[in-house]
């Protein structure tokens, strides 16, 4: 039942069912609709908590979910630096992080004497081979930033002998990653040199 008050406003009774009965809802001091929220659980209903504030908290860990993963607070990243000049074994890891986490971005800078543009980069993710692939063939595939895969060509100078991967971002991994350069020109040295920005799931 509707009551028109002087200053337009109209005051309403609202009211709830509670089986068998109709009750009115109640307001605070200053007019604030009041709410019990109850749920089941364990066969039981129960009274659903709020804190000081009024504000109702939810514990997503303590659901079933298949998954869940908390936000990496700023300032949580990490930087990986490797530099490694060899000539003497066909193969070098440059990197190895361990854990599970993410990488946000990283390169590799190769140099040295000989046609080191048929070298072999090899990421490794969980165990899997995630990508292989020769710089040259980076380049004749036209794998640029633009291009797919998790690593991609910025630079490639066969006069100067320099060329640069980058490493793609967004890529995660659940135990481990690591990169391998293969060089193929063994009795001539190799330079790799790069970093990894990452972070680790707490």
């Amino acid at each position: 039942m509707a009551d028109d008050r002087p200053d337009y406003y109209m005051s309403t009774v609202i009211k709830g069912f509670d089986d068998p009965d109709y009750v009115s809802l109640a307001c605070d001091e200053h007019g604030n609709l009041q709410a019990l929220l109850r749920g089941s659980f364990g066969g039981l209903i129960r009274t659903i908590a709020v804190d000081n504030d009024g504000v109702m908290r939810a514990n997503l860990v303590a659901q079933e979910l298949t998954r869940s993963i908390t936000r990496i607070n700023q300032g949580g990243a990490l930087v990986e630096t490797f530099d490694q000049t060899w000539n003497t074994i066909p193969a070098l890891t440059l990197f190895t992080i361990e854990g599970t986490g993410i990488i946000y971005d990283g390169w590799i800078y190769v140099t040295g004497g000989g046609a080191h543009e048929n070298d072999t980069l090899v990421l490794v993710i969980d165990g899997s081979e995630i990508c292989a692939a020769t710089i040259k063939s980076l380049y004749e595939w036209d794998i640029t930033t633009s291009g797919p895969g998790a690593l991609y060509l910025i630079k490639y100078d066969t006069i100067f002998k320099n060329f640069v991967i980058g490493i793609r971002g967004g890529v995660t991994f659940e135990s481990a990653v690591y990169l391998t350069h293969k060089n193929s020109q063994v009795a001539l040295f190799a330079t790799a040199r790069g970093n990894l920005l990452y972070a680790l799931y707490e």
